[in-house]
Order: structure tokens, then sequence, then C-alpha cells
């Protein structure tokens, strides 16, 4: 643990966040104010821009089917990259700073390329450099296996590797910061003026993001409430606006006036999957699926004698590679739908089979016909037709959202 009278602040920032030398500057200058006064500092970050779906791309034209390790070395070398030159930055600037890899972070991961899961972080080298005096920024997004090799861990690791650093070094809180002030309760792209989220509970947030909510990920949020961080998430160069999330906190809007009725928002996720048994014997289909074991994107529901996946591909490196092996694994077993998109509504309270009656019925007023409902305890979620998929968000928002949350006069 870090021997100071200040608690450690750490931060991310996100790859829109630091998508040209200018954007690195004016968040260089946003980390020398939460370090004035000599407040320790730790930043993660992740790679600039788009520049990790322009390796991929990359290696798309040496390989059609890169091995996962090699792709691990390509992919981790943006967060590097962004490391460097914001310690330059801040360096310029005239702070001491430093830039260190995940692995020299001290985050230990399994062996998994591309998909890694942190097993334990050694915050030690941070601990040092810390005590002279430096702002650190490490590489999020990657980690070293037990055998010595770079790995990655997948969609939303950077935010991973800040909440882990955050249990790690006992800090205050974990910031994370984007291109949003925070949680809303639907895409501000879909929906005109969605309501801002002021706190909300860590498993509920996880419920959200697990459906789509693109602020945070879903394993993110679970190591915070294991480590007991409070998570700030808010907008790299917007106002000081944003959404708390900590176990146990209240589902609160930053909307004076309004009251709130335990609906979280509604999501959606753009590429799905859906497979249906074609009543075959479980224990054949179960290992023709074991490819999707601990896959966070999986939704099942049982429909009489037969059982029904939903599948997220969205965030795969290699969705293409995944589709091509359901449809030749489950030839005879399943039926393998895709050009799906999902959209789900998110309760604090628990949700009934009642829900899913109202959920089609909106629906139906908005001339969309789902393909599957799936019902979990705080959540419904519909499979339909991708070209349906905002549609269906504005519909349910303004049906679940707008009219059952009342503005006092």
């Amino acid at each position: 643990m870090i021997q100071t009278l200040q608690k450690v602040i750490v931060q991310k920032y996100g790859g829109s966040s630091l998508a040209s030398v200018e954007k690195v500057q004016l968040v260089a200058e946003k980390i020398l104010r939460s370090a004035a006064g000599g407040r320790p500092v730790v930043v993660v970050v992740s790679a600039m821009g788009n520049t990790t779906s322009q390796l991929i791309e990359r290696a798309r034209e040496v390989s059609l089917t890169p091995p996962r390790r090699e792709l691990d070395v390509l992919l981790s070398s943006g967060e590097r990259m962004s490391t460097a030159l914001l310690a330059m930055a801040l360096q310029e600037a005239g702070h001491p700073a430093i830039s260190l890899t995940g692995p020299q972070s001290g985050i230990m991961t399994d062996a998994l390329h591309t998909d890694a899961n942190i097993l334990e972080v050694r915050p030690d080298r941070i601990s040092r450099e810390l005590a002279e005096g430096k702002i650190v920024i490490v590489a999020g997004f990657q980690g070293l296996s037990p055998k010595g090799e770079v790995t990655t861990l997948g969609r939303g690791g950077s935010d991973t590797t800040a909440v882990a650093l955050a249990g790690a070094l006992g800090a205050e809180r974990c910031e994370i910061y984007s291109d949003v002030p925070g949680v809303y309760t639907a895409d501000p792209r879909i929906v005109d003026e969605p309501i801002h989220l002021q706190q909300v509970d860590s498993r509920l947030m996880r419920e959200y993001a697990l459906h789509g909510a693109r602020v945070l990920h879903p394993d993110c949020i679970e190591l915070a409430r294991q480590h007991s961080v409070a998570i700030h998430a808010g907008s790299t160069f917007g106002d000081d606006q944003f959404t708390q999330i900590r176990c146990d906190a209240d589902l609160a809007f930053s909307h004076l006036g309004i009251d709130r009725r335990g609906v979280v928002g509604v999501t959606s996720r753009k590429s799905r999957v859906h497979l249906r048994s074609q009543g075959q014997d479980m224990a054949t289909m179960e290992s023709a699926l074991d490819c999707l074991q601990g896959h966070a994107g999986l939704l099942r529901q049982s429909r009489d004698t037969n059982e029904d996946w939903l599948v997220d591909i969205e965030d795969l490196p290699d969705p293409e590679r995944l589709c091509a092996h359901l449809h030749e694994s489950l030839l005879g077993l399943a039926h393998v739908t895709e050009e799906l998109a999902s959209v789900s509504i998110v309760s604090q309270p628990e949700i009934s089979s009642d829900w899913l009656h109202s959920v089609e019925s909106v629906l139906a007023d908005a001339g969309v016909t789902p393909n599957s409902l799936y019902l979990r305890p705080h959540s419904v979620t519909c499979a339909l037709d991708r070209s349906n998929r905002e549609a269906a968000v504005r519909a349910l928002h303004a049906s679940f959202i707008e009219d059952s949350l009342v503005l006092r006069a």
C-alpha cells in the first residue's frame, strides 16, 4: 500500500479523449489540476482514437486469422503510444511523470490471449514512482501472463485496469472519463434529451452495461463492487456533471423535481446472433456450445421443449469466425439467425412476467415484431431486426421512462 498522507486518485481516459495531440495536451492540463497540492495521481489510458481498430485491420491485411499471441503484442502497442505521449506532455508542462506498460505496472493475468482476466495486481513499481512525486501513466487493456507473455483484456479492458489499480492502491475513487458526462436513461444519439443518472447501484449498473450501455464495461463494474471502489463516470472536456456508481447507492436522477419509479433505462446492442434448438438432446447441444462458456453477452431462455440463446457478437475481435463455427457445429441441432440486434429495459425493482406483455404491446404499436424475448430479475430483452433497433429504443423509452417519470410542478 502506498504510504502518503493523501489517498491516490486513479483516472482513466478513453480513446476519444486522446484522439489528437491537442487533446492529449488538454488531458495533461486536467491531470495537473487534479495533482495540485501534491495529490498522488495514477492515470490509465486507452489507445488514441481508432488506433485499436486500425491495428486489427492491419493484422488482417497480413493474416485472415492472426495468431492471438501476436495480435496481443500488436494491440498492446496502441496504449503504450498513449502513455508515452501523455507522459511527455506532463513533463513538458513541468511536472515529473513516467509511462508504464501493463506488465511494468504489475497487472498479472491468466493466459487467455485477446480476452485475458486479471488475476493479481502488484503495484510496487507504481508506489515507488508516486513516492518520488511523479504522476504515473499506465497503459490500460494489457497485462502479463504466468509465462511472461503480453496479454490484452478484451473490450473495456482499460476500465478494468483502472478499477483494479484503484482497488490495489486503496484509491479514494476511480474517475473514468469519456466523451459523455456519465450515464443516461438511453443513448443520446438515439433518444432526444434522455435523463442523466446522478447515481446508481453497482449491481444495477452492471446489468445495464451487460445489455449495451457503453459508458462502462460489466467486468470493471463487478470488480469495483468486489473491492468497494466508487466509480465517477464523467466527461473529459465537459462540465462537472458525472454519474456515481457504488454499492448500495439509491437510484437518483440529476434533474431536480423528478419522481423516480425504478426504471434505470433502455439500452441496446447492435449485433446479435439467435440460436434456437430443434428438440435435440441437450447434452449434444451443450457440447456444441462450449465455445460460448463465459460469454458475457449470452442470454438463454427455455421455451416449451426448445431452448434458445441470444449471443452478443458486437465486440468480438473476429465475429465472422464465431458465426461460421456456430453454423457448422449446430448443423441439424439448432437454427442460427444472424443480422439481429437487441433492446433491453433495466429496472431496479424485480421484473415480473407481465412486463413481457407490456413490452410486446409497446413494440407492436411502433410496428416492431420481436424475434424473441428474455426475462431476467432486473431486465427484459427483446431480439429484433437490426433495422428496428433505434425505433424500438425510442418507443420503449417513451413508454417506460418518459411516461413514468413525473415532473413536479
